[in-house]
């Protein structure tokens, strides 16, 4: 960011450069974390058990209890559930696929 000074007398007084509205490092950061949110909250997901061929339509705060209470029908646990939650809260379909492949389930965004 260019910073101006301005000589007072003896002292020298700093400001910064006047940015154009609403471009922000934090604005645009608050903003992309609110359009994500929306976006979260409005996508809904189709989880299909491939060890039981069941499928529930659930939205992304919704998968990772849903695996694990698959997985707590087999006396089971991962961490690896936790992961998965996050991977579609943030996008990331290779993690997605990947983490969803070792749970035995299938995650796509519902038509």
């Amino acid at each position: 960011m260019a910073r101006s000074v301005e000589r007072n007398g003896s002292s020298a007084v700093k400001r910064s450069a006047a940015r154009p509205s609403g471009t922000s490092p934090v604005h645009r950061d608050n903003h992309n974390v609110i359009q994500r949110k929306r976006h979260e909250e409005m996508t809904i997901y189709q989880l299909t058990d491939r060890l039981h061929g069941r499928t529930v339509c659930v939205q992304a705060d919704h998968i990772a209890a849903t695996v694990a209470s698959w997985l707590a029908e087999l006396d089971a646990w991962s961490p690896f559930v936790e992961l998965l939650g996050r991977a579609v809260r943030d996008g990331d379909w290779p993690a997605i696929h990947a983490i969803a492949d070792y749970l035995s389930v299938e995650v796509q965004v519902a038509a």
